[in-house]
């Protein structure tokens, strides 16, 4: 439907379903169909290890962390690499040099880092697993990692048991870090509170994956539903939220195609109204359609994070011609300069 697409130009509405004082709106920036890979090789050596999960970039290190898992075994391992460093990607094993083992991490479907000077804290989202309905912190420096807490997550006192599918670290206000975790299209902001384990929310919004032909001008195209569409990871970066998703398969609603696709909103705090109604017209999104000659069975974008110097990288499952060859890349242009968050 958009292979004509040479801008997506959108207006939408987006319902602020938990709290007034949140609103959102597509920000116009460009139209980035192509990429480049960081990373294969070193992805790919670990025997079992085949589903690419969740990802983040710890900014102060300039170090990126990628789950994988096996499933097989439902074993997850993360792997680490300085961006910038030659070598390839490493395990990041605990204290004793052990992986992680059975369900604990679940999928390991989204990760934040939050870097404390000597510590970086990782969050994850297992949304499947022992942890399902919570988050879970680890610990990591350069001797390895321990396993801090598992979260309980409430909105305002309510234990919300839900599986987590993202999680992205939002801000510091008054020297407390805020965090939004999503469940669908559901998203709710909260801090964590280590004296209890909990993550505490008390705002939250809803993210609107329908577009309608007012929305959108793509040369005779109608109505753009991405609501049908297996959502993945959640990423702040810059006042706006990226959310990849990936286009079901035609013979599978819950097995992802060859086409990722990534939507981008702006996060504004000083809205007051209930609903909101964005009048900015724009063409900030991504896609990606790997052929036949390439990764034309699977194209699946996992999670998202941008760099120090604001370059968005993405993690991916990758099949087809080529082999299953999962990578960490940066999205570009057509004329191959990399996406820079603004």
């Amino acid at each position: 439907m958009l292979k004509k697409l040479k801008k997506l130009l959108i207006t939408t509405s987006l319902l602020v379903f938990l709290i007034p004082t949140t609103a959102f709106a597509f920000e116009q920036t460009g139209y980035f169909n192509k990429y480049r890979d960081y990373a294969t090789g070193s992805l790919n050596n670990v025997t079992g290890y085949t589903a690419m999960e969740g990802m983040c970039i710890d900014r102060v290190t300039n170090t990126i962390y990628s789950a994988k898992l096996n499933n097989k075994t439902k074993d997850v391992i993360l792997l680490y690499k300085k961006i910038g460093d030659g070598g390839g990607f490493a395990q990041l094993k605990n204290n004793s040099g052990a992986r992680f083992k059975g369900s604990d991490l679940g999928h390991a479907n989204d990760i934040t880092a939050v870097n404390s000077g000597t510590t970086t804290s990782l969050y994850i989202a297992p949304i499947e697993g022992k942890y399902e309905n919570k988050i879970i912190k680890l610990n990591a420096n350069s001797s390895g990692y321990t396993f801090s807490k598992a979260y309980t997550v409430k909105y305002n006192g309510t234990i919300l048991n839900k599986g987590f599918s993202g999680i992205t670290y939002y801000k510091t206000v008054n020297g407390k870090q805020e965090f939004i975790v999503k469940v669908g299209p559901y998203c709710y902001i909260g801090t964590f509170d280590d004296s209890n384990n909990t993550l505490n929310c008390t705002r939250g919004f809803s993210l609107n994956y329908k577009l309608t032909s007012s929305d959108v001008i793509t040369q005779g195209d109608k109505d753009i539903d991405f609501t049908n569409y297996i959502g993945q990871g959640i990423c702040y970066y810059n006042n706006k939220i990226y959310i990849p998703l990936a286009k079901p398969s035609e013979g599978n609603s819950k097995l992802p195609s060859n086409v990722s696709i990534v939507l981008a909103y702006n996060l504004n705090d000083n809205t007051v109204n209930n609903s909101v109604r964005s009048n900015i017209k724009n063409d900030l999104f991504f896609r990606i359609t790997s052929g036949p000659k390439a990764y034309g069975e699977k194209f699946e974008i996992e999670g998202i994070d941008f760099d120090n110097s604001g370059k968005l990288y993405f993690n991916t499952n990758r099949d087809g011609a080529l082999g299953a060859i999962d990578s960490v890349s940066i999205f570009t242009d057509t004329d191959g300069n990399p996406y820079i968050g603004k």
